[in-house]
């Protein structure tokens, strides 16, 4: 993916090398694993929907730097620090 795709987590490991878990990417993973859980009680198609749309909010232009700035990750940049991020408490306007 390139630098403007949007990024769900940044993981860095015990060298501080970044690795990243694209949002499209995170989505579709987020569907199938829900679809999968709610075949036990008929409920697949809606579980791929809701795993589908449950971070759609990273998709805007405020989370995207909001999740740069905490990581301190950019794209081909050097990188520096490292913080996890709690992104389920963010509340964007």
């Amino acid at each position: 993916m390139s630098d403007s795709s949007p990024i769900a987590h940044v993981r860095f490991d015990a060298n501080n090398k970044p690795t990243e878990h694209w949002l499209d990417d995170h989505l579709r993973d987020a569907a199938q694993l829900a679809a999968g859980y709610a075949q036990a009680f008929q409920s697949s198609d809606w579980a791929q929907i809701a795993g589908l749309w449950h971070d759609l909010g990273k998709y805007s232009t405020e989370f995207q730097g909001y999740i740069k700035s905490k990581t301190g990750y950019e794209v081909n940049a050097h990188i520096e620090v490292s913080n996890k991020i709690n992104h389920s408490a963010i509340k964007i306007p």
